[in-house]
Formats: C-alpha cells, sequence, structure tokens
C-alpha cells in the first residue's frame, strides 16, 4: 500500500516536471521570437542608415553637377577680345 503510494507521487512529480518544462519551452520560444524582432528591428534600422547615406550622397553629386551644368563657359579667346598692353610711363 504504501509502495503504490510514492509511486502515485513520483508519477505526479514526473507528471508536475512535464508541465514545467511545458512552460519553459513557451518561454524560450516567447525569447527566441522576441529576440528575433529585435535583431529584425536592428537590421530594419541599419538598412535605413545606409539608404540614408546613398540618398546624401547622390543628393551632393546631383547639386555639384546642377552647379557645374549652370556655371557660364569659359569665354573663348580670340585675338580681336584682347588688348594690347600698355606700358606704364614713368
Amino acid at each position: 500500500m504504501l509502495r503504490m503510494f510514492f509511486e502515485l507521487n513520483v508519477g505526479l512529480f514526473e507528471f508536475g516536471l512535464l508541465l514545467f518544462e511545458l512552460r519553459l519551452r513557451r518561454l524560450q520560444r516567447a525569447a527566441a521570437l522576441l529576440e528575433f524582432f529585435v535583431r529584425h528591428a536592428q537590421l530594419f534600422l541599419l538598412n535605413l542608415q545606409l539608404f540614408a547615406l546613398a540618398l546624401g550622397f547622390f543628393e551632393q553629386f546631383d547639386q555639384a553637377l546642377t552647379i557645374a551644368r549652370a556655371s557660364p563657359k569659359r569665354p573663348s579667346l580670340q585675338p580681336s577680345s584682347i588688348a594690347p598692353a600698355t606700358s606704364p610711363s614713368a
């Protein structure tokens, strides 16, 4: 009779351990899911930073190109437009 009582207690203890293990697995899955979302957010932020850097580079390049196109061209030097040099009279 006492032996059956101990076997019943051991069986209930094992069942309790199984339930505890199930709760731990659920918590581990929740932790893994949270870690995934945090890492995903970090990668998303890194991609946004890279995109912002590339966009800034192309904006600066476009501004420099626009300035280069808008600047007046050098006038061509023609013989008639060159004035003769005069020597200072002392």
